[in-house]
């Protein structure tokens, strides 16, 4: 196992809460916990609705201040090989508002699985591994890239295999 999946692993040892969590963030987790391993995309959109907002908490931000630090991510993209690590999807929170009902169930359906076909822009380079940045010290855990496979992961009980780095807050 790598330096950084253990890393990573460090931080998914908390998905499932823990007795040091406030009452805030047990209540910001709630929905993603319930929605965990149950394969219901009727939770999510109910009566067939085809879009609904993300299943995690909204990503926090500084007013003027990039909510990632875009030349790691450039270096990380930029590699000749992903490096990937297997998250839990319980502890991300979202850098977009919405998720497709189309998207999400392309991918619960198996086919990229099968296939390697994203749902999406399937010729960047950025879209090919969902992206996560974590901020130093593991305080926040933001998906940049993959959300309909980030909801995916969440519904099906499964970690995220997704780009990641570190940067500092």
């Amino acid at each position: 196992m790598s330096e950084r999946q253990r890393r990573v692993d460090h931080f998914n040892a908390g998905a499932a809460g823990s007795d040091r969590e406030t009452s805030y963030e047990a209540e910001q987790r709630a929905g993603v916990r319930r929605l965990y391993g149950s394969k219901d995309m009727e939770q999510l959109f109910p009566r067939q609705i085809p879009k609904a907002g993300v299943p995690f908490p909204s990503g926090g931000r500084r007013k003027g201040e990039p909510r990632w630090n875009q030349e790691m991510v450039t270096a990380e993209l930029n590699l000749p090989h992903p490096r990937t690590v297997d998250i839990d999807p319980r502890i991300l929170s979202a850098g977009q508002p919405h998720v497709t009902r189309a998207g999400v169930e392309h991918y619960m359906s198996g086919k990229f699985e099968e296939t390697g076909e994203t749902f999406a822009d399937q010729h960047n380079v950025g879209n090919q591994f969902p992206f996560v940045v974590t901020k130093r010290g593991g305080t926040e855990h933001l998906i940049i890239s993959g959300h309909h496979r980030a909801t995916a992961a969440l519904l099906k009980g499964r970690k995220l295999t997704a780009r990641w780095i570190e940067q500092d807050d």
